[in-house]
């Protein structure tokens, strides 16, 4: 059968994490107000207040977690994670967050009330970046976010100069442009830049 666990936080915040007969984990987080109120006071994040949970790499085993807010306001929250990594992502709505960051706790990230979130892990083998190579926590950060894609299915090429097309690919697919549209790749990024005003082409 399943198994279901209730933690209350002294701020009021609760969780209920049931984990089914597969292993598969879903959780229902409410936050208080005090904790928003606590929070903001500092300016930190919140940590929501439930037991680790391990990023998958199948999204449809991946823990799934729902947060009910108090207010319209989003919140920076830190789900925790067991063995984070530089690969290790949020995904809401279907889209990767790319700017959830890795903590000592797990992920960093800003929500909304009643996003529903799923932590996997996104990171990509790549024959030329090996966890020897310096730059492979870089790497798995950048390509886990769908900031980079490497310059084959197979190798990342890090010592590669990096091209003004590719600056501005990235810099647009952080902003959450579809950079896959035309046919030339850098062409979706570039015409996001101009339309910003951060090329003139």
């Amino acid at each position: 059968g399943s198994e279901t666990a209730v933690t209350e936080a002294a701020d009021g915040s609760s969780s209920v994490v049931t984990t089914d007969k597969n292993g598969l984990i879903t959780a229902e987080v409410e936050i208080s107000e005090k904790a928003v109120s606590q929070a903001s006071g500092k300016g930190e994040s919140i940590l929501l207040p439930m037991a680790e949970v391990k990023a998958s790499s199948d999204w449809n085993k991946a823990p799934e977690i729902k947060v009910s807010l108090p207010g319209d306001e989003s919140l920076l929250v830190e789900i925790p994670v067991s063995g984070v990594s530089f690969g290790t992502v949020a995904i809401c709505n279907g889209d990767v967050i790319r700017n959830c960051v890795v903590t000592e706790n797990g992920i960093m990230l800003e929500i909304s009330d009643g996003d529903t979130i799923k932590i996997g892990d996104n990171s990509k083998d790549f024959s030329d970046g090996s966890s020897s190579h310096w730059a492979s926590d870089y790497i798995d950060f950048a390509v886990s976010r769908q900031l980079f894609s490497g310059m084959s299915e197979s190798t990342f090429e890090p010592e590669t100069t990096m091209t003004r097309g590719m600056i501005l690919t990235v810099l647009a697919r952080y902003e959450g442009i579809d950079t896959s549209v035309s046919e030339v790749w850098y062409e979706d990024g570039r015409q996001w830049a101009v339309k910003n005003g951060i090329s003139d082409g």
